[in-house]
């Protein structure tokens, strides 16, 4: 072949690759997230947020490999695609698209197997106005390698306010939330707002809900309101309680049953509570 027809190959060559490398997604971040939630031994549902109203999609896949597709039906900012079909306690790669962009790739491991005993868990909370402490937090548990964290809320400082989830709560948050999964429970800060359950995947009747991780059944309380012994929520604990054949119970919520602090020595919950998680 003539040294002026390589040339042109070569030049035709580069051209292609160039076009090629132009039409691939943009990589960038969301404006919030992608955070994990819900996660189960089989599914797990992977949220994020956008400037703009387009459709999102999700690309993952195990072993590695990225090789299946679970897509949104509806144009929104707010993205909630969930990925069903999963194996318990494997890792999965992943990356989310919205427009012409997509995320980097980030891993998560799914839920064990009902009955495994050795996991770990973090709980925390208060974290609300002081974003600092809390990324430097952040950085703390996931140097822990938690499987799953838990919250006892107040997770910004006033929870109608949308302007705070961002600052106070996701971007402090944004290491540990798109590989690990984390459980809210309802703080008196989060004042039972709209957008908290807006902003969360969570098993009904989400302002306090159940789920098993292992051999553990963990439960969500609201201890803002509702929690007198003939409430709708004391009754839906009990019969919680009643269906799980868990060896341990774990109840996590905002306001302790004691307190040390002076004015703060006994919680109205606890007459109605004790009993109920005592029995667990």
């Amino acid at each position: 072949m003539p040294r002026r027809a390589v040339l042109l190959v070569l030049v035709a060559s580069v051209v292609a690759t160039s076009r090629v490398r132009s039409q691939e997604p943009a990589t960038v971040e969301p404006v919030i997230g992608p955070y994990l939630q819900w996660v189960t031994p089989v599914s797990a549902v992977i949220r994020w947020e956008t400037e703009e109203e387009t459709i999102g999609w999700v690309e993952y896949g195990g072993g590695g490999t990225i090789d299946r597709v679970a897509r949104a039906v509806e144009r929104r900012r707010r993205h909630e695609v969930p990925l069903l079909g999963l194996k318990a306690g494997t890792e999965y790669t992943y990356r989310v698209h919205w427009g012409a962009n997509r995320s980097p790739e980030y891993t998560f491991r799914t839920a064990p197997a009902p009955g495994t005993r050795r996991f770990r868990v973090v709980c925390y909370g208060d974290s609300r106005s002081n974003p600092a402490t809390h990324s430097r937090l952040v950085e703390r548990i996931v140097a822990e390698r938690p499987d799953l964290v838990i919250s006892a809320g107040d997770l910004v400082s006033s929870g109608r306010v949308l302007e705070q989830w961002k600052p106070m709560f996701f971007d402090p948050l944004r290491p540990l939330m798109r590989s690990v999964c984390f459980w809210p429970s309802l703080g008196n800060h989060e004042q039972n707002a709209e957008i908290y359950y807006e902003l969360f995947s969570l098993p009904e009747p989400e302002a306090w809900y159940s789920f098993d991780w292992g051999h553990v059944h963990f439960v969500a309380l609201d201890s803002n309101q509702n929690f007198g012994p003939e409430s709708e929520q004391v009754r839906w604990l009990e019969k919680d309680l009643r269906a799980t054949r868990q060896p341990w119970k774990v109840a996590f919520f905002h306001h302790p049953l004691f307190s040390a602090h002076p004015s703060r020595s006994v919680n109205a919950v606890r007459w109605s509570w004790q009993p109920v998680l005592q029995r667990m």
